[in-house]
């Protein structure tokens, strides 16, 4: 006997499973980092009130594009994800292979349903070796659930330069998702922006340079009259780092080294340094990390809010990144994944909780045991 799968599974590693427009966003966004894409933009047209019936959602990469034997074999196989086979390899002779090459940034070979979060039509505009073309609609697989995942049709087209929306000069990907299932106004696009902030981890040792885009052409007369940067929608998307923003106060920082034997911690304060040591590492399953967390006094706080706009409860706690990505949902607003908020509840004058600091996590290399589950929102 063999299973045989719904239409209706579309629902659960799609619209169900990701449950959040900005999570959607930045998985297609990781897929681009993936395909060796220096560049990638983010459009948003026709998205106000009136027009809201022919808003699209264009994601363009100058990635290495996809040929037609990438979409039958990779892009249409449902939960392959080259990421994972590419892991595998490196594990045999990791030292060597990564030297020329970006780890993987996505992991889980569902990013792909991202698309359906956002907008019930996908059109795939990609050139490699060719142009080719895929249009799928997705509310085909909600019409009967008694047919089966894999017999639902939907169009393809080799050579077809003659569709592209604009021209890809070498290789890349256009995404145009329409039919959007939300409204997107200024307000929640500022929203995207910050989060798009905080996507990238500008200090990781990450040679390549990834430029994220955000435009919104319906809002550059809004963005006019902003008075503060942070609140301009259209634009380049620069990182936000708390130690650029130079605020002056107490810093941890830690890291464990590449083959995991060795903890060397730091302390500064005010910009002076205190003292540094190493010791014997004695988690073992821990190696490649590094840690800074910086203490959030009354001074800090008022800087920072002064500075971004936003105040530091609202923006985030204690970050993880993998590889220079950031991983949703640690450290966002109220998420105590670390415990911290509790301990100090034990102890009011001896622990800090989330609100009284801020800083990241950051996760190098192949990590073999660190598994990010696939709910983004667990």
């Amino acid at each position: 006997m063999e299973f045989k799968i719904s239409s209706a599974l579309k629902n659960l590693i799609g619209k169900e499973l990701i449950t959040n427009d900005v999570v959607a966003i930045f998985e297609l966004v990781k897929n681009s980092y993936d395909a060796g894409a220096n560049t990638v933009k983010i459009i948003f047209e026709n998205i106000k009130e009136n027009n809201s019936n022919e808003g699209k959602i264009l994601i363009i990469d100058d990635g290495s594009g996809m040929s037609k034997k990438d979409i039958e074999e990779k892009w249409l196989f449902l939960g392959f994800s080259e990421k994972k086979f590419s892991e595998k390899e490196l594990e045999k002779d990791f030292r060597d292979k990564i030297q020329n090459r970006r780890i993987y940034a996505g992991a889980k070979g569902i990013g792909r349903f991202s698309c359906d979060r956002l907008g019930s039509n996908l059109e795939i505009y990609t050139k490699k070796d060719t142009y080719n073309y895929l249009k799928i609609e997705w509310n085909k697989f909600e019409e009967d659930q008694n047919k089966e995942f894999q017999n639902i049709p939907f169009i393809y087209e080799k050579n077809s330069q003659h569709r592209f929306p604009i021209h890809i000069e070498n290789t890349g990907t256009i995404l145009e998702i329409s039919k959007l299932r939300d409204e997107w106004d200024y307000k929640k696009l500022q929203q995207l922006k910050r989060y798009l902030q905080r996507l990238l981890n500008p200090v990781q040792s990450n040679d390549d340079s990834f430029e994220i885009i955000l435009e919104a052409k319906e809002f550059l007369e809004k963005d006019k009259n902003e008075k503060f940067d942070y609140n301009i929608v259209n634009g380049l998307i620069e990182n936000v780092v708390y130690e650029k923003l130079k605020i002056k106060t107490t810093m941890i920082e830690c890291s464990i080294s590449e083959d995991g034997s060795e903890i060397s911690t730091k302390l500064e304060d005010k910009g002076n340094f205190i003292y540094e040591f190493s010791e014997k590492n004695e988690f073992h399953l821990l190696k490649n990390l590094k840690f800074k967390f910086s203490f959030l006094n009354v001074i800090a706080k008022t800087t920072f809010t002064k500075l971004m706009g936003i105040e530091p409860k609202n923006f985030g706690s204690l970050f993880l990144f993998k590889n220079g990505f950031r991983i949703l949902p640690y450290g966002e607003p109220n998420d105590d994944w670390l415990g911290l908020d509790l301990r100090k509840t034990q102890g009011h004058s001896r622990f800090l909780g989330t609100r009284d600091m801020m800083g990241r996590i950051e996760i190098y290399g192949h990590q073999p045991d660190f598994r990010e589950v696939t709910s983004r929102s667990e």
